[in-house]
């Protein structure tokens, strides 16, 4: 950070904190430091943060030369370039406006005298645009290019996170976190759990342990975006892990009980020491995938111990957001839960089908299994029998409920 923002950095007291960690004196100076960067490194006379206010953009920090920009409120009419990054959420760039076609560039010289510029939007977390980061000059600058806004987007999220944190997003943090925290101590969340039936005859083979939350507060989603938001999002997941294992005594054997655990969570020495007196032969645990997993080899440890002690593992959403063949053929799961968007268009589009199919045939090359999450319709199961998938859950066959399960799912227990 010193090198980013010189002398501010390193300055003592109280203030603004940065998202370092480091306490600086004011948001202006603070900002100016932030500026000096991409004034520099892009070659340019001036840089500044706008932020918005009102109808348009007030000037709240600017390092260098002036180039004409006053105190007061810069130009964000409509066809304006600050306008169009702002509503659009896109960076801006010119090289010479004396040249530039677009209208929006050539108003840039006349409104401030600058011939080059760029900007970048500033947006807090939740997509809110709080104001602009730009840089400009008399003169042209042709070497401008996708370095120069990877530069500006740099501070323009080191500004976010500092506005987010000074205002709404703070105040946000903290109510999350008292949220969580009084969750937490009142022993919950609730666990409720959605049998995982077999073909042919639909019997009982597990269950997914799913987390349940006060009535009116918000689904499982809601909640876990606050604990993340709060940093207790390990922290109530592990709670979600205790409260499932507390029903293994009613799962009688060979039952298997599944339950939900993030790449932070699995890599913690937490869950490991939850786990340490459990038979994990009965126990399979779901690597939820919402994010990039950061520290494979961190994962891929503490998960080789635990299946050495006989754990089992599957990759839940199989075919949504990171958890795709790249994350698979790296955990080498038992299991592989193909998400809901798989499912839902079969009998609709071929290609899902044959997907199915092949996914069905790697996973017994290699020794996994697929699970089929999201069945919904009996046209869904005769699709997946028909590609070779054993093992489902949905709506169709049993919704989440307490125990114990029905041992036959009554969709086939009436024929």
């Amino acid at each position: 950070m010193t090198g980013i923002v010189g002398g501010v950095a390193g300055s003592g007291g109280g203030g603004v904190p940065d998202p370092g960690g480091v306490p600086v004196p004011d948001f202006a100076a603070y900002v100016r430091g932030l500026l000096a960067l991409p004034r520099r490194q892009m070659g340019m006379e001036v840089a500044w943060f706008d932020r918005c206010g009102g109808s348009g953009l007030r000037a709240d920090a600017v390092e260098g030369a002036p180039l004409g920009r006053e105190a007061g409120f810069a130009s964000c009419a409509p066809g304006s370039l600050p306008r169009w990054a702002l509503v659009s959420g896109r960076p801006f760039l010119v090289r010479d406006a004396r040249v530039d076609r677009r209208t929006a560039a050539r108003a840039v010289a006349a409104s401030c005298g600058a011939v080059s510029c760029a900007g970048v939007p500033v947006v807090c977390p939740g997509g809110v645009p709080v104001g602009l980061v730009g840089c400009a000059s008399g003169q042209a600058a042709p070497w401008l290019g996708a370095r120069s806004l990877s530069c500006l987007r740099l501070v323009a999220q080191m500004i976010a996170d500092c506005v987010w944190a000074m205002g709404a997003g703070g105040r946000l943090r903290v109510e999350c976190w008292q949220r969580v925290s009084a969750l937490l101590d009142a022993g919950g969340p609730e666990i409720v759990f959605q049998p995982v039936y077999a073909l042919p005859g639909g019997r009982l083979q597990g269950a997914e342990a799913l987390a349940r939350f006060p009535v009116g507060s918000g689904g499982p989603g809601r909640w876990f975006a606050d604990a993340r938001l709060a940093g207790l999002e390990v922290e109530l997941e592990l709670a979600a892990v205790r409260n499932a294992l507390g029903s293994m005594s009613r799962f009688p054997a060979p039952l298997v009980l599944a339950v939900n655990a993030s790449p932070a969570a699995v890599a913690s020495s937490r869950l490991g020491d939850l786990l340490a007196a459990v038979p994990l032969e009965r126990l399979v645990v779901e690597v939820t995938e919402h994010e990039r997993v950061l520290d494979y080899p961190a994962l891929l440890c503490a998960l080789g111990s635990l299946r050495a002690r006989g754990l089992r593992t599957a990759v839940d959403d199989y075919g949504a957001g990171y958890a795709g063949p790249a994350h698979m053929l790296r955990l080498r799961p038992d299991f592989v839960k193909m998400d809901c968007s798989l499912t839902a268009p079969l009998g609709v589009d071929v290609a899902y089908l044959e997907m199915a199919r092949a996914l069905v045939r790697f996973l017994e090359k290699v020794g996994g299994e697929v699970v089929a999450e999201g069945v919904e319709t009996a046209q869904q199961v005769r699709y997946l029998a028909a590609a070779g998938v054993r093992l489902m859950q949905g709506f169709y066959l049993a919704g989440p409920g307490p125990l114990p399960l029905p041992p036959v799912s009554a969709r086939f227990a009436r024929r």
